[in-house]
């Protein structure tokens, strides 16, 4: 019979009880990864309903400059701060925006 000892407490623990502790701890992770993917689903849709879940184009040519943010991402910057989302504004919001493709940014 294997017996282990703990690193962080010292305390002993037997083969039984670390198939245990494995088993607890692979059912958490389970039930963590269906929370996020809850999480994300709901995310989606909640950023992608400022847009009527279409990507927005910009229309920009080369004759303009790059504004650090826009009128839909400071409605959705202040929309996000009422909702108690921390550490939004409008030039984050409007990167995120970017990244996912809610936004095209290209220039024509």
């Amino acid at each position: 019979r294997r017996v282990l000892e703990s690193t962080s407490t010292g305390r002993k623990i037997d083969e039984e009880e670390e198939k245990q502790f494995y088993k607890e701890l692979s059912e958490k992770l389970e039930r963590n990864e269906d929370f996020i993917n809850a999480v994300q689903k709901t995310f989606d849709k909640y950023m992608w309903h400022f847009v009527d879940d279409q990507p927005q184009d910009l229309g920009l040519t080369t004759d303009v400059e790059l504004a650090p943010k826009t009128p839909a991402s400071e409605k959705i910057a202040k929309q996000m701060r009422k909702d108690g989302f921390k550490f939004v504004g409008p030039t984050i919001i409007y990167s995120f925006m970017t990244a996912v493709g809610m936004d095209n940014a290209r220039l024509k």
